[in-house]
C-alpha cells in the first residue's frame, strides 16, 4: 500500500504556525513569568514596608513617653510639689499604714498649683493618668486622672498588688526607670493599661518619689488601624509575648482586642504561625493563614518595648495582595488567544496565497502534457508568481 504524503498546503500551513507558535510559546511565557516575579516582589516590598512603618511609629511613641517621664521626673515642677506635699505631710503627720489624706483645702489647693503641668501633659501626651507616689510608705499623692487609686497606700492599701505598686516598689528598689507591660489594672474598671515608672532625685541622688505614668491601648490603637496602604482586606496588629493583643484588630476586636483578650484569654489568644514565628525572633513576609483561616500575605517580626518583645503582624488578603498577577494573567491569556488566531489566520493566508497558484499551476502542465494547448494559465497574484 502506498504511503499518502502531506499535501503541499498542509506543509505550508505546519510551517507557518510553528515559525509563529515557537517564539510565542518561548517569549510568552518567560515574560510572563518575569512579569509575575517582579510584580509578587512589588507586593512583598509593599507590605513590609507597611509593617516597617507601623513598627517605627510604635517605636517612636514609646520612645516619646520615656522621654515624657524622663523628662517630667528630673523636672523642677515635680520637685517643687514633692516640696509642697513634704511640708503637707510635716503638718498632717501622714500614717505609714493609712491612705493619704485628699480631702482637705490645702491638699487641693497643692494638687491644683503644683500639679498644674502634670495635669497638662496628661491631658496634651494622650497618657492614661500620671502619677506621683512617695516613699518610703507608697502614698499615691497625686493622680491627674483622679481615679480610685488617688490617695491609696501601695504598700498596705486596696491596691498594694497591683501594677501601679510594681512599679512604685520595682523603681524603689532598682532607682531606675521601669516598663510594665499590659495587664487589667482595677482602677481602669479591669482594662489592661501598661505603666512607665521614673525615679524622682534630689541633688545629691537620694530618692524622693516614684514618677508614674499609665498608658492605655487607645494611642496605640490609633498607629496600628491607620488603613494607608491596606487595601479592603488588610490590618496591622500587636501581640504580646502572652499571645494576647496589644493593639485591637481591625476586623475582629470583639475577640482579637485589647480588652477582648485579656477579658477572655483562650478566645483571645493570637496563635498565629507569623505570630508564633514573630514572637519567636523571625522576620519575614509571606503567604500564611490568619486568624480567621484565610490565606493572606503577611509581614511580620519581634518589636522590643521597654525589655519587652511583642509581635507586629502586618497582613492583607491574599488575593488582594496578588491582584495586579491575577490580571495579569487574564490580560496575557487573552492577548496570547489573540495571538494565536492572528498566526492561524495569517498561516492560512498565506498557505492559500502560495498553495492555489501552485495548484493552478500544475493542474495546467497536466492538460499540456496530455496534448491540450488550448488552456492559458490565469494566475493574478502581483508577485512573482503570478508575473
Amino acid at each position: 500500500m502506498k504511503k499518502r504524503n502531506l499535501k503541499l498546503g498542509s506543509k505550508l500551513l505546519i510551517a507557518f504556525l510553528l515559525v509563529g507558535f515557537i517564539p510565542l510559546a518561548i517569549i510568552g511565557p518567560s515574560s510572563l513569568i518575569t512579569a509575575k516575579k517582579a510584580l509578587n516582589q512589588a507586593a512583598l516590598d509593599r507590605l513590609a514596608a507597611i509593617e516597617e512603618t507601623r513598627r517605627s511609629q510604635i517605636e517612636d511613641y514609646f520612645k516619646q513617653v520615656f522621654i515624657d517621664s524622663e523628662t517630667m521626673a528630673r523636672s523642677m515642677d515635680v520637685f517643687i510639689l514633692y516640696e509642697q506635699f513634704d511640708m503637707y505631710d510635716n503638718v498632717n503627720d501622714v500614717d505609714e499604714n493609712s491612705p493619704y489624706n485628699i480631702t482637705d483645702d490645702e491638699y487641693h489647693q497643692i494638687y491644683k498649683e503644683s500639679g498644674k503641668n502634670l495635669s497638662r501633659l496628661h491631658a496634651d501626651g494622650g497618657y492614661a493618668d500620671i502619677y506621683f507616689i512617695g516613699v518610703p510608705y507608697g502614698h499615691v499623692k497625686f493622680s491627674a486622672a483622679k481615679a480610685s487609686d488617688l490617695g491609696t497606700n501601695l504598700n498596705s492599701g486596696e491596691f498594694k498588688d497591683s501594677q501601679l505598686a510594681q512599679v512604685w516598689r520595682q523603681v524603689s528598689d532598682t532607682k531606675a526607670g521601669v516598663f510594665l507591660d499590659f495587664a487589667p489594672y482595677r482602677a481602669d474598671d479591669m482594662r489592661p493599661n501598661a505603666f512607665v515608672g521614673q525615679p524622682v532625685f534630689d541633688e545629691d541622688q537620694e530618692l524622693l518619689g516614684v514618677l508614674a505614668f499609665r498608658l492605655s491601648a487607645h494611642r496605640i490603637n490609633a498607629i496600628m488601624q491607620e488603613r494607608s496602604g491596606l487595601g479592603e482586606t488588610g490590618e496591622a496588629y500587636l501581640v504580646g509575648p502572652d499571645q494576647l493583643m496589644r493593639s485591637d484588630t481591625y476586623f475582629a476586636p470583639d475577640r482579637y482586642g485589647v480588652a477582648a483578650s485579656f477579658a477572655a484569654p483562650q478566645e483571645g489568644r493570637m496563635t498565629t504561625e507569623a505570630t508564633q514565628l514573630a514572637l519567636a525572633g523571625k522576620s519575614e513576609t509571606r503567604v500564611t493563614r490568619n486568624y480567621k483561616g484565610d490565606a493572606v500575605l503577611a509581614s511580620f517580626g519581634p518589636v522590643s518595648i521597654g525589655g519587652a518583645q511583642w509581635a507586629i503582624i502586618a497582613e492583607i488578603g491574599a488575593g488582594e495582595a496578588f491582584a495586579a498577577v491575577t490580571h495579569l494573567q487574564w490580560l496575557s491569556a487573552i492577548v496570547a488567544l489573540f495571538c494565536l488566531a492572528g498566526i492561524i489566520a495569517v498561516a492560512l493566508f498565506m498557505t492559500r496565497a502560495i498553495a492555489a497558484p501552485l495548484k493552478k499551476g500544475v493542474a495546467f502542465a497536466e492538460t499540456m502534457a496530455q496534448g491540450d494547448f488550448s488552456n492559458e494559465l490565469d494566475i493574478k497574484s502581483g508577485d512573482e508568481i503570478g508575473d
